[in-house]
Parts: structure tokens; sequence; C-alpha cells
């Protein structure tokens, strides 16, 4: 009708783009046509020495070794010591790599040393866990540490077998007195009554006479037979 407002119906209502402060929220920022919201840069994390690890997967080869060395020499390897030295080799490496761990950025505690002292896997499976480090390293040194038991024939062949003395001591003795009438024998073994298989060690026999002679053990297998031969 002449005279009179016609509303327009394509004419949008106005977009609403904030609303009273007093609802505490506030609009997105708008981004030009196009452009896309990226999610904040995080820095890479530094990548891990691992071999201070790897030498921990390697240690019970580097003790069949060590083991083969002190046997030749005539030492024993079912000391206190030997045993001790092993811990400390594994506390050390541990701690190298604890600082390893460190310096590429993750936090692990330096008491985790304690777990290498009770049992090598357990650190490198917690290792593993926090530096999301490869399987590999747990894994294999369980392989590792079963062909080190399975290498014990290797030890014997290669450094020997080690036997109680006392024990192959009285047996002699026993022998002495039973199967060649001499009772009263005193047999003196080496401490380390240590030879290679195939091989042999000596003892010294002093009768109820006074006179004395040697007699040899022969090493049989690696599994520890032997007898005794004048």
């Amino acid at each position: 009708m002449p005279g009179q407002l016609v509303a327009n119906p394509y004419e949008t209502a106005p977009l609403i783009t904030s609303v009273p402060q007093s609802t505490g929220w506030q609009p997105a920022p708008l981004l030009p046509y196009g452009a896309m919201a990226m999610a904040p840069q995080v820095a890479p994390r530094a990548r891990v020495d691992n071999v201070a690890a790897w030498m921990l997967v390697g240690a019970p080869i580097l003790w069949i070794l060590a083991s083969i060395v002190a046997l030749q020499s005539g030492v024993s390897n079912t000391t206190l010591g030997m045993g001790l030295l092993l811990a400390l080799v594994n506390t050390l490496l541990a701690l190298w790599d604890i600082a390893n761990v460190r310096r590429a950025g993750i936090a692990i505690s330096t008491g985790m040393w304690i777990t290498v002292f009770l049992f090598v896997p357990a650190y490198l499976i917690q290792r593993t866990l926090r530096s999301k480090q490869t399987w590999w390293i747990p894994a294999l040194w369980v392989v590792v540490w079963i062909v080190s038991l399975a290498a014990t024939p290797v030890i014997s062949y290669l450094g020997g077998v080690e036997y109680d003395a006392q024990y192959v001591e009285e047996e002699i003795e026993a022998d002495l007195a039973e199967l060649y009438e001499l009772p009263g024998a005193e047999v003196t073994c080496p401490d380390a009554a240590i030879a290679p298989v195939g091989s042999f060690f000596s003892c010294d026999v002093v009768y109820s006479d006074g006179s004395t002679e040697t007699v040899n053990v022969d090493v049989l297998d690696w599994t520890g037979g032997w007898n005794w031969r004048i």
C-alpha cells in the first residue's frame, strides 16, 4: 500500500559477534579467509645416547671373557670379589646411562641404579618405558643372558673347571684308605683347584710314614667329572 513500509524478506538479521561481558564469554578471534589454526609447536625430544645401555646388554658376554681369563690365570671366578666386580661394572654403566637419558631432557631418578644392582632387566624395562626407546635393548639382554648360560661348556674348555679343593682332598684320602689300604694319608690340593677339560691339576700326598707323593686329578668333562691317578 502507498506510504507503508514493507520489510525486505531477504534482509538478514545482524550477526552477533559478542555478548555482554557479564557472561564471561569472549568470542574467538576471527581468522582471515583461508587461514588455519595451528597447534603450538613442540620442540622435538633430543636423541638419547644408548651406548651405556648397549654395554649393559653385552655385560654377560664380558663376564664370560673375564671368567675365562681369570680361570686361565688360576683365579677363582666364584669368589665374592668377582661377583662384586660385576655388580660394580653394571652400576657404573647404569649411572652413565642415567646421565645420558637426563641430557636428552627426560626425567629419570638417579636411584634407578639400585635396580641394576638387583636385576638388570628391571632397570632396562623402566628405562625403556620412561625414555620411549627401543624394546630391543631389554629383549636382547635376555637373549645374551641365555647365551651366556649356554656358554658354560666354553668356559670349561677355554678357562677351566673349578673344584672345591677340600672335597677333592677328602675323596682322595678316602680312596687311599679303602682301595690302597693307606690310612692316615694327608692330601693337599691347590686352593683354586682349576684345570681345563682334558687337562689336570696336581695334589700333594703325605703318607703316615712321612713319605710323599704327587697325584694328578684329571678333568673329564665340562660338568665337573674327574678322577685321580698316581
